[in-house]
């Protein structure tokens, strides 16, 4: 028999009152289908949505035990823990997920950003040039790219593609901040403060990448917040008309 995790204990008081009843109905449902994959991983998108990643990703393995082809389940795994900084984890579950579905590229991108983050510096690297051959207008994967060469004390390496993100997505601030930390150690200061001041007019401005799985999770978020959030982000995208429609 499959040892299945057991449910997370979540305080649903706590949630605002759409929030509550949501979880309510996904957390008796997982229970009376305790083996249907699609119950248990529903309750793991909701939390999810609200942010709890340690309790979405019990929920979440229990889906994928249950249906273990399917790729959605473990996708969404690796994505929360990733979240939660459970990076070496979330490295098995997106690769896993890669062996599912190799050219989902928010996956990539995500497995990319986690062996970063674990300090796997060369295979990082060599899945965000992968990642910018074979989509050369992914401003993340050029971005990727000056990341991993910085990282590596390649300074010189990195200036290409940190300025081939920007060039993709002018207000993108972790690329500005990059490239000019990037000249600053070539000792090219002007440049750096040219950069810095861009930085500093948006720091938190930057493209997304498309992910049809995780806009289904973010749809399911009745609160305030993240409609103001999501209007916030589409209008420094220029996307104004949707902007207003998510304030309103």
């Amino acid at each position: 028999p499959r040892t299945l995790p057991e449910l997370p204990q979540v305080a649903v008081e706590r949630f605002a009152a759409a929030g509550q009843e949501q979880l309510r109905k996904a957390y008796e449902e997982a229970r009376a289908k305790p083996s249907d994959a699609g119950a248990n991983g529903r309750l793991g998108m909701i939390l999810h949505a609200y942010e709890q990643y340690d309790s979405a990703a019990p929920c979440y393995a229990r889906a994928r035990i249950l249906d273990p082809q399917q790729f959605q389940w473990v996708y969404l795994l690796g994505t929360v823990q990733a979240m939660a900084g459970r990076n070496t984890e979330a490295a098995a579950s997106l690769r896993e997920a890669l062996r599912r579905d190799p050219d989902y590229v928010p996956a990539q991108v995500k497995l990319a950003d986690v062996l970063l983050a674990l300090g796997r510096l060369r295979e990082s690297q060599q899945l965000y040039e992968s990642l910018a051959a074979r989509y050369p207008q992914l401003a993340q994967a050029h971005y990727g790219v000056g990341r991993a060469r910085a990282a590596q004390g390649d300074a010189a390496g990195a200036l290409d593609p940190y300025r081939q993100a920007c060039a993709l997505t002018p207000v993108f601030g972790a690329a500005r901040y990059g490239l000019a930390q990037a000249y600053q150690k070539l000792g090219e200061t002007a440049k750096a403060r040219e950069e810095l001041a861009l930085y500093r007019k948006d720091p938190l401005g930057g493209p997304v990448v498309p992910d049809q799985l995780l806009d289904q999770v973010k749809a399911l978020n009745q609160g305030a917040v993240y409609h103001l959030r999501k209007g916030v982000s589409l209008e420094a995208a220029g996307r104004v008309q949707e902007s207003i429609a998510e304030h309103e």
